[in-house]
């Protein structure tokens, strides 16, 4: 019994200082078995999705996708393998590393490519910005804001040639918004100087000062530097100055319509399509394009029309009431000369039969 009982101590003893000595390997398993990336194999990884990410937003955002969508295309089904990419190993690493890589090379290739084509663009933007607002008469109505604009279109230039694009972008941006504010605001003040040099204000007073508030207000934002809130303003005083401006040369145009058409049936009454008919014709015929042109709102050249209908049967009125006039002077002569002539004959008659 006492052999049995040392060699089973001695071998439960034995154990025991194998488990807490930790001597004994634990069993292999596939996973403990493979060697795990070290941290710079995952921080070039990290560098090179990272790189993917800007390369692809620059491309994009410089307009890659609508220049050169076939390359987009297929460079965006590559990310979205490569992004579904659960890499283990090392060489599961080192093949991502390289896909980013390559797919990188890819964006940048694209976006070298399209930021040219994208300023482009931008600059016919701003050109024909500044276009409509010299058509406005910005050169002469506002030739401070202009001269702003100008320079801040030419330190666009200065940052695409200094290659930073994205100020580029925005500075571009900035010089087309400028532009379009002078447009509305040279279109606002050459209706408001309309509406001053022919009194059309006195037809729409309570449009007509609002206008001038929203056009102060566009005033005071443009030199606050708020070109979105300036814009909103200019558009509004814009809009309003039309308005009062329409509304004004629509009466004007009502009040030449109906002494057109009092001066074309006094014209009628005189019997003038007989007696002037080429005359009448031609005065009826401005008339009519009048009243075509008034239904179809352009008052302006409607008023025009009507005023120069109006004086053509103002001449034609006048000319017939004065051959009419001539004609029954003639009559009345020839009737008068008849008159004297019975007049004489029975007097002679009468002298003859005294005679007798």
């Amino acid at each position: 019994m006492k052999p049995y009982r040392i060699s089973s101590i001695i071998g439960m003893g034995i154990i025991l200082g194998m488990i807490s000595c930790g001597s004994a390997p634990p069993p292999s398993t596939p996973e403990t078995q493979e060697e795990a990336p070290g941290n710079e194999t995952r921080q070039t990884l990290t560098a090179a999705q990272e790189r993917v990410k800007n390369l692809r937003k620059r491309a994009e955002d410089f307009e890659g996708s609508i220049y050169y969508p076939d390359e987009w295309n297929s460079a965006e089904s590559r990310y979205a393998q490569v992004e579904a990419l659960k890499p283990g190993s090392p060489e599961e690493y080192q093949e991502a590393i390289e896909t980013y890589t390559a797919l990188g090379d890819t964006y940048n290739e694209i976006g070298l490519k399209a930021i040219p084509r994208y300023k482009e663009t931008r600059d016919q933007a701003v050109q024909s910005a500044r276009e409509g607002a010299l058509e406005a008469g910005a050169a002469e109505l506002l030739p401070e804001p202009l001269d702003s604009a100008d320079k801040t279109a030419a330190e666009a230039l200065r940052l695409y040639d200094a290659q930073d694009y994205y100020a580029f972008a925005r500075k571009s941006a900035a010089a087309e918004a400028l532009y379009i504010l002078l447009k509305t605001q040279a279109a606002g003040l050459g209706i408001h100087s309309e509406i001053e040099t022919h009194n059309l204000s006195r037809f729409d007073p309570t449009g007509f000062a609002a206008a001038e508030e929203h056009l102060q207000q566009a005033v005071s934002a443009y030199e606050g530097r708020d070109i979105a809130a300036a814009q909103q303003a200019a558009s509004e005083a814009l809009t309003q100055y039309q308005q009062v401006a329409d509304t004004g040369w629509e009466a004007l145009a009502e009040e030449q319509r109906q002494r057109a058409r009092t001066v074309r049936e006094e014209a009628l009454n005189l019997k003038a399509p007989v007696a002037m008919k080429e005359a009448y014709q031609e005065a009826d015929m401005v008339y009519t394009e009048g009243e075509q042109v008034f239904s179809a709102k352009d008052f302006k050249q409607a008023l025009e029309l009507f005023t120069q209908g109006a004086n053509q049967f103002t001449v034609v009125r006048d000319t017939t009431a004065k051959k009419r006039q001539t004609a029954e002077k003639a009559i009345q002569a020839a009737q008068d000369k008849i008159a004297d002539s019975d007049k004489r004959a029975k007097s002679a008659q009468a002298k003859l039969r005294g005679i007798r």
